[in-house]
């Protein structure tokens, strides 16, 4: 894959409304935009079939070894999304998050999390991600992206 030499980017624009009390919808801006944009990207396309696993991204292979944003879009099947911090070690965290086609795109806005939390998740050591992994949990096919800038 090649990466960049310039600055990435990826702008996403949304019509936010909603139904009001009298039946009417209503706008709440017109465009709610937001630009993604850093020294180099790892933007990859990936289709699994049903219960198939893969992994996305690797701070360890990847020349992006870091990020600042990451945004998962998934067309026809739902996905769940594992972040490791601190891979390997024995303080090491997994969260899952569940990437649903048709709804609006999921995004983390910071690489940043938590390790060795104990009892209060907050008072853990602050690690960057290390492995993004995703799973079809849907029954077709499906396609996941995931656009990632650091």
């Amino acid at each position: 894959m090649a990466y960049p030499t310039t600055a990435p980017g990826l702008r996403l624009t949304y019509d936010w409304s909603y139904l009001d009390a009298f039946g009417q919808i209503r706008r709440i801006e017109d465009d709610v935009q937001s630009t993604l944009a850093g020294s180099g990207a790892d933007t990859k396309v990936t289709t699994l079939a049903a219960a198939a696993e893969a992994t996305l991204w690797d701070a360890a292979v990847s020349p992006v070894t870091d990020f600042t944003s990451v945004i998962f879009v998934a067309k026809l099947s739902s996905f769940e999304v594992e972040f490791t911090v601190k891979e390997g070690d024995a303080a090491e965290v997994i969260f899952v998050l569940t990437i649903v086609p048709g709804q609006m795109p999921t995004m983390l806005g910071s690489s940043l999390s938590r390790y060795n939390i104990g009892a209060d998740g907050f008072a853990g050591t602050g690690n960057p991600i290390d492995k993004i992994r995703a799973k079809n949990i849907g029954a077709p096919t499906g396609t996941l992206l995931m656009h990632l800038v650091n």
